[in-house]
């Protein structure tokens, strides 16, 4: 029998490399590395007990208060629990019937305040592809290919000029499929963080030049 590689794991598992490797390479790039991990909710169609969410991004500054960037992301969207039946009508216990999980990437744009209090508000637009799988124990039994608009907000707390951590909430639309929305609340952790939010020369959470 051919084992078959499923998608979604792959995805997780080049994250997770990725953001083992990412915040050197970012660093002595200039870049700006964003690691989250969280759930989602609210999926459409059925399954829709969501599961694990997992994004990795790589973002640069656009001015004082924007930053744009590429991320990949592997999201869980549910799995099916049915009753296994054995002769007589006995109950055998429950047995997973499918799962749903989506992955891809695209691009991230950020818009963030002024703020030179300790907590940085920030809204994101995402825009990319993401492809849908169905699989049955292995088995795929249905893949959509979707482009995907993401729509955001966070707030950021710094740990240092060059760390951060916050909260995420994102609601995502795809063109086609049986899941064609979801939420995600995710915790992040960034990597070359500069500055925070603030004018040139300011940590956020600072009101003056150090």
């Amino acid at each position: 029998m051919r084992i078959r590689p499923r998608p979604a794991p792959v995805a997780a598992l080049g994250l997770v490399a990725a953001t083992l490797l990412g915040p050197a390479w970012a660093s002595a790039a200039g870049v700006e590395s964003v690691f989250q991990v969280g759930s989602t909710f609210a999926v459409a169609g059925e399954p829709d007990n969501g599961g694990v969410s997992l994004g990795l991004s790589f973002m640069w500054p656009l001015e004082e208060r924007f930053r744009v960037g590429v991320m990949g992301f592997a999201d869980e969207l549910g799995d099916a629990i049915t009753r296994l039946t054995g002769p007589g009508g006995v109950d055998l216990g429950p047995v997973t019937a499918g799962e749903r999980y989506t992955w891809g990437g695209g691009l991230r744009l950020e818009a963030h305040t002024r703020s030179r209090h300790a907590v940085d508000p920030f809204a994101l637009v995402t825009w990319g592809i993401s492809q849908v799988q169905d699989d049955l124990r292995g088995t795929s039994l249905n893949t959509d290919i979707a482009a995907g608009l993401g729509l955001g907000v966070g707030a950021l707390r710094s740990i240092n000029e060059h760390h951060a951590v916050g909260l995420v909430l994102r609601g995502q639309w795809l063109s086609r499929g049986e899941a064609r929305r979801y939420m995600s609340a995710a915790l992040e952790w960034r990597w070359g963080w500069k500055n925070g939010a603030g004018a040139p020369g300011e940590t956020a959470g600072t009101t003056g030049p150090r």
